[in-house]
């Protein structure tokens, strides 16, 4: 899976997020077909979602 990660500050801040059961199941069985945490996949999931926007609206080129 490719990366969109921004280089530079890299903390981090924890966030609450309600999911519905359902979906959530969905992310932790792909999670553990790629046996990685699904918190990590999520992360990803959103950092390629927002990286695609981005673009769309050219903010990035």
């Amino acid at each position: 899976m490719k990366t969109f990660l921004l280089q530079g500050n890299s903390r981090q801040n924890p966030i609450n997020l309600r999911i519905e059961n359902d979906l959530l199941q969905r992310l932790q069985k792909i999670a553990d077909i790629k046996q990685i945490p699904y918190q990590t996949l999520l992360k990803q999931f959103v950092a390629e979602r927002v990286y695609e926007e981005e673009k769309r609206e050219k903010i990035i080129t």
